[in-house]
């Protein structure tokens, strides 16, 4: 068990970390996906171009459309996305010391997963707020579903890993016969 304890952690960390390279978040038009957003671009901040927006409309040439001219919207860093970056790298670290393994990568698990959730939310708001436009809808990506899956994954499997290391403590007295 303790073999497996230093492979899979820093290798879920790891994927969580690649996965901050894949899609986050997909918006969509009329089911059609207008433009993608990784978690590296919500860390950095990045610039949608709506111009596609246009293509999802059916039946209405596009120079019939409000959205025919060229139009890029901004999307500023999001601390949450930092922030869930930064704890999978951490808990990365955490994963490599004996002694913090266990409960380091729990709370990094725990923490990463609650960033995610709510950058979710955060997300929503700031792209469907800035748009009014009804069709538009923002879809979760395969690097998020990726990423909170694992950061779960870690919560509990170490959460195991550290209740059966206080369960199964052995005992330091010595009988004197």
């Amino acid at each position: 068990m303790e073999e497996l304890k230093k492979f899979l952690n820093p290798v879920f960390f790891v994927i969580v970390i690649i996965c901050f390279f894949l899609p986050f978040f997909n918006i969509t038009c009329q089911q059609q996906k207008i433009a993608s957003i990784t978690g590296f671009e919500l860390i950095t901040g990045t610039t949608i171009n709506t111009n596609g927006l246009n293509k999802g409309i059916s039946g209405i040439p596009n120079s019939q459309t409000k959205f025919s001219k060229t139009k890029t919207d901004t999307v500023s860093p999001e601390p949450l996305a930092l922030i869930a970056f930064l704890i999978a790298v951490i808990g990365l670290i955490f994963s490599f010391i004996k002694k913090f393994s266990d409960i380091g990568s729990a709370v990094a698990g725990l923490l990463g997963g609650l960033s995610l959730i709510f950058l979710n939310t955060v997300i929503n708001d700031n792209i469907l707020g800035k748009v009014q436009y009804v069709p538009l809808a923002v879809e979760l990506g395969l690097g998020y579903y990726i990423s909170i899956i694992l950061f779960i994954i870690l919560l509990i499997y170490n959460m195991y890993l550290f209740f059966q290391r206080i369960t199964h403590k052995p005992s330091n007295e010595v009988s004197i016969e």
